[in-house]
């Protein structure tokens, strides 16, 4: 199983903490990727990136500043690969889960 988690951060020199605390879980049964980007990357680049990846499930590490752009990115995936399961998690996918469940549809 191919997975990848990923985040959009506020800026280049940021990093998130929660993805790596997932991938050291996750480890050793399942072999993990980490994707970071910007909010300032457009979003085409973030999706073909992340298609190149192939991941059968793709995880999102949400908060305020970058939810927005997380749905359109799972929205833009949805569409070139229906099958890919995706997940997000984080103070901002609570907050706008409905959002995210509409791009399933």
């Amino acid at each position: 199983m191919n997975v990848v988690l990923s985040t959009l951060n506020a800026k280049y020199i940021h990093t998130n903490l929660a993805i790596r605390y997932l991938k050291s879980y996750a480890a050793p049964e399942f072999e993990v990727q980490l994707s970071e980007y910007t909010i300032k990357d457009p979003s085409m680049n973030i999706v073909t990136d992340l298609f190149h990846k192939q991941p059968d499930v793709l995880g999102f590490s949400c908060y305020i500043w970058n939810i927005e752009e997380i749905i359109r990115v799972i929205s833009m995936i949805k569409k070139i690969n229906a099958e890919c399961n995706h997940c997000s998690w984080g103070p901002g996918g609570y907050v706008r889960c409905e959002l995210l469940v509409r791009t399933d549809t």
